[in-house]
């Protein structure tokens, strides 16, 4: 294997995301699109961090909202917050509503970090790869497929 080919599966291209004041990323490579926040129809008897769904183009989509799914508090929706739509183990649609999407860049796996144990103990670590800096600004970078893992078929 040639140099540039070690370089270039190091690259991986991520969405970087905010829940709250922290920055969170993830790759694209499951995302479908990105929508602003439209009118979510309660589930009866829902987990807490299930808010709804919606349709989309004729087919109903889970949202789940993602910082109350890691922890934190609920996203209080504004101008500025998005659903993102990503597909899950099944190939189902799920929508991830955070507080706002800030940019899709290009980061170097290898300069990932481990996380602290700090963290370890707020989010469970098989949600979290690693931990890189962007723009003097440390990013938690998410594996979003664990995260949702059964979700949509209600596990």
């Amino acid at each position: 294997m040639e140099n540039s080919e070690v370089l270039e599966n190091s690259e991986e291209q991520v969405i970087q995301f905010r829940l709250g004041p922290e920055t969170f990323a993830t790759g694209i490579s499951n995302i479908i699109e990105i929508l602003k926040p439209i009118e979510i129809t309660p589930v009866p008897n829902a987990r807490d961090f299930i808010l709804g769904v919606i349709n989309l183009r004729g087919k109903i989509v889970l949202i789940i909202d993602l910082s109350k799914k890691i922890g934190f508090t609920n996203i209080e929706q504004d101008k500025d917050s998005r659903i993102i739509v990503i597909e899950d183990e099944n190939n189902e649609q799920v929508g991830l509503l955070v507080n706002a999407v800030s940019e899709t860049i290009k980061i170097d796996k290898t300069r990932l970090q481990p996380t602290p144990p700090i963290i370890n103990k707020k989010i469970d670590q098989k949600f979290i790869k690693g931990i890189y800096n962007n723009k003097n600004n440390l990013v938690i970078y998410i594996n979003i497929k664990n995260l949702i893992a059964g979700e949509s078929n209600g596990r």
